[in-house]
């Protein structure tokens, strides 16, 4: 009795064995979450007072990227002349999720001059998330230079 005992359990523990050793599914390799960015171009811009110098403001909140600069262009129509400009920001922000406040130079072109008054703005930004994909945002409205 004691060997068909013996003959039992080992009929039990082999199988049993081979289950624990087998390999189970490994976990499920997850990369870093898919980018996002959300940018706005503030309501009011100051103006130097050559009109060469607009400091454009934006808001900008990202999450899961590489900051990169945010370009900025201008264009004022006053009667038959039109004054336009374009400018890039420095990259020193960071995607953590909050919102950040930042400025984008807009130099007029040559020959160009800004004056106090309405004007239309756009900005626009592309970043590098840190899983390899692009993420871009954009605004377009019009802003009061002052």
């Amino acid at each position: 009795m004691t060997r068909l005992q013996r003959i039992g359990v080992t009929a039990l523990a082999v199988p049993a064995l081979a289950l624990v050793m087998l390999p189970g599914s490994a976990p499920a390799q997850t990369g870093p979450p898919p980018p996002s960015v959300v940018l706005k171009l503030g309501a009011k811009a100051p103006l130097n007072s050559t009109g060469k110098l607009i400091k454009v403001k934006v808001k900008i909140t990202c999450n899961n990227a590489k900051p990169a600069p945010i370009h900025a262009e201008v264009t004022q129509s006053r009667g038959s002349v039109q004054a336009h400009g374009a400018g890039d920001s420095s990259a020193n922000y960071k995607c953590n999720g909050r919102t950040q406040f930042g400025v984008v130079p807009v130099k007029a072109d040559t020959g160009n001059r800004f004056h106090t008054g309405g004007a239309s703005a756009t900005a626009n930004v592309t970043l590098m998330g840190l899983d390899g994909t692009p993420a871009s945002a954009n605004d377009a409205r019009n802003i009061q230079l002052t």
